[in-house]
């Protein structure tokens, strides 16, 4: 296979991986009790199993077959709760999960919880050439929750070398995301 040929493949996988990408979590905040103390608050429960949607935006890494605008729909995935540790598995078994993996070595985000907001990441294994830069690619999804729903921004950008021919590949592509799980009582 060519390098351009790979590279055209890759940047195919790298648009299914951006529809796969969605979920996270978030956590509990702060309050004052009667003499003006701050006292933790619980912790959001954001365990379950959100059905989630994805609009491609800004598509500044210039990925072919980035339709910007667009949006994807129901996108299973899974957050798990331990505190303030959140693991997040996208579409498990799936067609999205499996380009993660493609791209990745995982379809598994890890992260945290602070307050109402959640970043988890996925720091790829993958090793990627462009001439002499080598890197790999990483996610962050950034949201917030409040009660069953989700929103966020997921962050696609390269992990480079210090290799100065690099600086080509530096860029950044976005999705917007939301989400539900079913109602909790």
């Amino acid at each position: 296979m060519t390098l351009k040929t790979s590279q055209a493949l890759q940047r195919s996988s790298v648009t299914l991986l951006f529809s796969a990408l969605m979920g996270a979590a978030s956590g509990g905040c702060a309050s004052e009790d009667s003499v003006g103390q701050s006292k933790p608050s619980p912790l959001l429960d954001v365990n379950g199993t959100y059905s989630v949607s994805a609009v491609y935006g800004e598509n500044g890494c210039k990925f072919e077959g980035w339709p910007t605008g667009n949006t994807l729909l129901n996108i299973p995935v899974s957050v798990q709760q331990a505190g303030t540790d959140l693991t997040v598995d996208v579409d498990s078994g799936g067609i999205v999960g499996g380009v993660l993996s493609l791209i990745h070595g995982s379809n598994r985000y890890v992260g945290t919880l602070m307050g109402s907001s959640a970043t988890v990441k996925i720091f790829g294994t993958l090793p990627q050439a462009s001439g002499n830069c080598s890197f790999t690619f990483n996610n962050v999804l950034a949201s917030k929750f409040s009660g069953d729903f989700m929103t966020g921004r997921l962050s696609f950008t390269p992990a480079v070398t210090s290799n100065p021919d690099c600086a080509t590949v530096a860029c950044e592509s976005v999705m917007s995301v939301n989400g539900s799980r079913p109602p909790r009582l």
